[in-house]
């Protein structure tokens, strides 16, 4: 899938990033206390247009229309502001409060794993970590229709929830901009923040203008997107299955509103582009030939249908997507290169500054991997899988090898998540139903 750089200016006004906003009426919000620059505050207007996120440096551009009365800002670990249009006129500044979390809210436990959601009527699919340690989450209510999403505060439990029927195949999703989207098969919505513990969507949107717009946007530094394309999948029908064929490439590029330009590809390697090549005809040539040799009492010939399902097994599985992550650590920008085992480092600029090989032993056992990035800690974890079980490896990236093995006390755990050296997933209780729960586990 492509991103052009239409729909990247598109993304730009769209999602708030103000430094590179058409309109001219610029604020800067900066903490009451420190003085310092408030990144992504919220910026509503009450006739429910544009909602605004402040940039790195808490500049706001902001647009006043003839229907516009007030604005309201916040950030969650601040107090809410609203402030008449007439008043932000006469102000270059905006000094938000901080609001002190409890400490009651972050409770320090020497248990090494515990459930993070108590309410036992509320069944977890899916959640994202807030800065304030509070958690937005996606879910269902036991007999209920339709599904859920809530706010979850730490101390309180829920105090914000929206209702969703007619839909399905929810997610949740955090765009390159911090903000949060609830998607759908058919829509997408962004969340804004009302208070510390309530939120509420932004005008509702199709789903192709996600897929096409916020999907492909895989970062954020001052004042460039790096965002990513791959050629769509292709679908071979065949006379029993239809066999997809995944994009052979995945790109980013480095967007501004000055232009475009490449920071890196990543291709199959040699060994899966040989794979390809010949799959179909060894699948083939095997069969002919196990009618000679009868490897064993039970072998017979595969019937076509059995043929083609294993081709297709091979594109699911082994040519499956390509997955190369990219990160923004402090300044850099680190891309693992899983086919070509490389990790690469790139000023923001797009200019390679070092590229490290992954160390073959620690690396080339594991398939099923995913990076997962602490963004407080600023460490790396690979994820593995074998069998029901999961475990985290600490990752040295200047090496390119693995360090510290941290073993998931739960099986077939969910949506890993690391945050300030905790570990965060669902798992599912029981088998029979969705009975599926947020857990967090200590190192």
């Amino acid at each position: 899938m492509r991103f052009n750089l239409n729909a990247a200016l598109y993304l730009l006004c769209v999602c708030g990033f103000s430094a590179l906003g058409q309109t001219n009426i610029k604020k800067t919000v900066v903490d009451a206390n420190t003085k310092l620059p408030i990144e992504n505050v919220f910026a509503r207007p009450d006739d429910d247009s544009l909602v605004l996120i402040s940039n790195k440096n808490g500049e706001l551009n902001i647009t006043v229309t003839g229907k516009t009365n007030r604005f309201s800002f916040f950030k969650v670990g601040y107090y809410k502001q609203i402030i008449a249009v007439a008043d932000l006129a006469k102000m270059d500044t905006l000094f938000l409060v901080e609001n002190p979390v409890n400490l009651n809210e972050v409770v320090v436990t020497s248990k090494s794993l515990e459930k993070v959601i108590a309410d036992k009527g509320f069944y977890v699919s899916d959640y994202i970590i807030l800065p304030n340690k509070d958690f937005i989450i996606l879910g269902s209510k036991i007999n209920n229709k339709g599904f859920e999403i809530a706010y979850y505060k730490t101390d309180k439990g829920i105090t914000c929830r929206k209702k969703i029927v007619s839909e399905k195949n929810e997610f949740l999703f955090e765009d390159c901009f911090k903000n949060i989207h609830l998607v759908t098969d058919n829509f997408a919505r962004q969340l804004f923040f009302t208070s510390d513990s309530s939120f509420d969507f932004a005008a509702t949107y199709n789903k192709r203008k996600f897929d096409t717009t916020i999907a492909l946007c895989a970062l954020k530094t001052d004042t460039q997107l790096v965002l990513k394309s791959f050629a769509p999948t292709v679908t071979k029908q065949m006379p029993y299955f239809n066999i997809k064929m995944n994009s052979p490439y995945l790109d980013y590029r480095i967007t501004s509103k000055n232009g475009s330009k490449k920071l890196y590809t990543v291709f199959y390697n040699k060994q899966v582009k040989d794979m390809m090549s010949t799959e179909v005809g060894d699948v083939r040539k095997f069969q002919i030939e196990m009618l000679w040799t009868k490897l064993d009492k039970d072998t017979h010939q595969k019937s076509e249908p059995e043929i083609e399902a294993e081709i297709a097994s091979f594109y699911s599985t082994i040519v499956s997507p390509i997955y190369a992550p990219v990160f923004l650590k402090n300044d850099t920008l680190v891309v693992f290169n899983f086919q070509e085992k490389a990790i690469l480092f790139f000023n923001q600029h797009g200019t390679m500054l070092k590229q490290v090989t992954m160390d073959k032993k620690d690396f080339s056992t594991y398939n099923n991997v995913a990076v997962i990035y602490d963004c407080v800690t600023k460490n790396f974890y690979l994820k593995t899988s074998e069998s029901s079980s999961q475990t985290l490896h600490l990752i040295n990236i200047n090496e390119g090898t693995l360090l510290k093995k941290i073993h998931l006390e739960k099986t077939f755990a969910k949506n890993v998540q690391v945050y300030n050296d905790r570990i965060y997933y669902i798992f599912k209780e029981k088998d029979w139903d969705d009975t599926s729960c947020l857990y967090q586990q200590s190192f």
